[in-house]
């Protein structure tokens, strides 16, 4: 397809990549789907130099689009996706320049499940210095964790760019608790090409979440491990990587025609896969614990986003306050 796109403006692009679970304790399993991502500046010079269109927009319809209602908290304060995600940033965005988001944008206005965002934040001299990671899980509730100086390896995992531990505080599967540590590897989206490795060690299986929740604030940091530490029996490893193509007329046109449901396939793909792990793999499941929504120490980030409130939940809360 770049072979015969014409080259994008405002540095706008789609990356064809493909997502990988492989879980290793207590049974084996393994699964990949291909996935599609659109890569867009958030910067105001980006959104000039590439104006909305009919093939794609932002927060406007298109055939493509990315709407900044969709990411962070947007009950935060702030309006803009960029201030959004320097305000997530806090004192660490005091020298971040260009900021490029990699996410699955919306087909025909249609909003999908989006598993994983991720921030690449640039320094003014344009080399990269911070990951911000925006988790949703299935419940509806979305995390961020902050990758930089503070938690990042001293040398980066073969093929990466940079590596970083991260403190595991947010819920994302039944089938995992929340103990143990996201040795985490970023690609350079600088080269054409996006790559996120997650790998969980450190993992203690018969770990109670209540019991969990209790003992988190002693828990010594995990973000000190560094390469030559890191030895741990691996638990799970999850990754998402591709390339990228000019986002054109003609590339849209592309994709619609050869991947016309791939982005809304992705939650019935994870169900399916759950289904196997639960009735054929036999695993036991979690509870679900409440989300964390301060930021702990360096590495754990926090829940911006909890599950919302049902119509149930809210008729019982009535009844029991009435009675108080």
């Amino acid at each position: 397809l770049a072979a015969f796109a014409a080259p994008a403006t405002g540095g706008r692009r789609l990356f064809f990549a493909t997502t990988r679970h492989v879980r290793m304790q207590p049974r084996r399993h393994a699964f990949a789907f291909p996935v599609v991502y659109a890569g867009v500046a958030l910067d105001a010079h980006a959104a000039a130099a590439a104006p909305d269109s009919w093939f794609f927009a932002r927060n406007a319809w298109a055939l493509l689009s990315v709407w900044d209602a969709d990411y962070l908290d947007v009950g935060a304060g702030e309006k803009n996706l960029r201030d959004r995600v320097v305000a997530a940033l806090g004192k660490r965005a005091y020298a971040i320049g260009r900021i490029e988001l990699v996410t699955a944008p919306r087909f025909f206005g249609i909003k999908s499940f989006n598993p994983l965002n991720v921030y690449y934040c640039f320094d003014k001299a344009g080399a990269f210095k911070v990951a911000l990671l925006e988790v949703n899980n299935t419940f509806g509730e979305r995390h961020v964790y902050v990758c930089d100086e503070a938690n990042q390896w001293e040398t980066a995992k073969k093929g990466f760019h940079a590596s970083y531990t991260l403190d595991r505080s947010f819920f994302v599967s039944p089938f995992n608790n929340r103990s143990g540590i996201y040795e985490t590897h970023i690609a350079r989206v600088t080269e054409d090409k996006m790559g996120v490795l997650l790998v969980i060690k450190d993992y203690t299986p018969d770990q109670n979440e209540l019991e969990y929740e209790a003992v988190v604030p002693d828990k010594p940091s995990s973000t000190h491990l560094k390469k030559e530490e890191s030895t741990l029996p691996k638990h799970l490893i999850a990754s998402v990587e591709g390339t990228s193509v000019p986002l054109t007329p003609l590339t849209v046109l592309c994709l619609l025609y050869f991947h016309p449901f791939t982005v809304f396939l992705t939650l019935p793909r994870i169900m399916a896969e759950a289904w196997k792990i639960a009735y054929i793999k036999k695993l036991g499941i979690y509870q679900k614990p409440n989300p964390r929504r301060t930021p702990a120490e360096v590495g754990r980030g926090s829940t911006i986003l909890p599950l919302p409130e049902s119509s149930f939940d809210s008729f019982c809360r009535s009844k029991v306050l009435q009675h108080l």
